[in-house]
């Protein structure tokens, strides 16, 4: 961007020599018409710095709009890549807003994953307790477990009816 402001700055300043390079041309050309004015007896020698004059100032008015032109093609180009800059910029500044939305939809994401994790956990235990014993020696032992103390129970309870049957 910096090139092309440069490159810019200079076709106006080349536009400025030109305009004083021409304004002096004209001037010499005009000087020249004085002096052929003056000096009709040295007409051949007139016409010919006339006939040079007039090419000078055409050559400068040729290479004025060669800088004009060249002035036009850097503004469009600088018009351009600024447009470009536009487009760039908005397209980052709309990806930062997609990214921000998508760091916030992750930390949801992680929190309901934490808490599914932990309705996992807490649901196997719940299973586990639920279902027993997985093992077929630990479930047997258990049942005998159950049983020992269900024979225990029935032993209190037929010595307390026996008591409750001897109370007046």
């Amino acid at each position: 961007m910096a090139e092309v402001e440069t490159s810019l700055k200079q076709a106006e300043q080349d536009k400025k020599n030109l305009a004083v390079d021409t304004a002096a041309a004209q001037e010499k050309l005009s000087a020249a018409e004085e002096l052929v004015e003056v000096h009709k007896g040295d007409a051949d020698a007139q016409t010919f710095e006339a006939a040079r004059l007039t090419a000078e100032l055409d050559a400068l008015q040729k290479k004025l709009k060669k800088s004009l032109q060249d002035k036009h093609e850097w503004l469009d180009e600088m018009h351009r890549c600024k447009a470009e800059e536009e487009r760039a910029f908005t397209q980052n500044e709309t990806m930062r807003e997609e990214i921000e939305n998508l760091k916030n939809s992750n930390s949801r994401c992680d929190v309901k994953i934490a808490d599914l994790e932990n309705d996992n956990l807490r649901l196997n235990k719940l299973n586990a307790k639920l279902s027993g014993h997985q093992n077929t020696r630990q479930k047997i032992q258990h049942h005998m477990q159950i049983k020992r103390e269900n024979d225990a129970l029935k032993q209190d309870k037929l010595s307390l009816q026996k008591y409750v049957s001897c109370l007046p």
